[in-house]
């Protein structure tokens, strides 16, 4: 979709060019996954999803074994058997070209945003998801180089 026809459409804004094309949602609840993923559809995202930690380091080498990594993944905190942060450290420690990590949580305690950080973690989006925090956490530019 260009970015005109986005525009004639009213499902995107003019912002549109710069979003990722792919999206890795990792969240062990099912409806989270599913706002975020009707979120990014509309803006014209591809979007693929992991139920979690291990199912998302699984599905990110399988699109890079298939030339088609994800640029940003959307990385929930809390789940399950391996959370977010290890998540994270393990996906930035495999990946050959790592993609933006951004750390999804509904609790927004300065501790969770810097243990975020230290994992490797870009950004830090709160739930409720509100669609502009959403795009603008995916518009982050590229990572930056150590």
């Amino acid at each position: 979709m260009t970015e005109a026809s986005a525009r004639s459409s009213g499902r995107a804004t003019p912002t549109s060019a710069f979003l990722p094309r792919r999206v890795l949602v990792i969240d062990d609840c099912p409806d989270q996954r599913t706002i975020v993923r009707l979120m990014l559809e509309r803006a014209g995202v591809h979007v693929d999803e992991a139920d979690s930690g291990q199912a998302g380091l699984q599905v990110y080498a399988s699109a890079c074994r298939d030339n088609a990594p994800h640029e940003v993944v959307l990385m929930d905190l809390r789940m399950p058997h391996m959370d977010g942060l290890e998540t994270t450290r393990q996906l930035l420690e495999q990946a050959a070209t790592p993609p933006r990590i951004v750390g999804v949580t509904a609790e927004p305690h300065a501790a969770y945003f810097e243990a975020c950080r230290s994992a490797g973690m870009e950004a830090v989006v709160t739930k409720p998801y509100r669609t502009s925090s959403l795009l603008v956490a995916c518009l982050r530019g590229p990572r930056a180089e150590a």
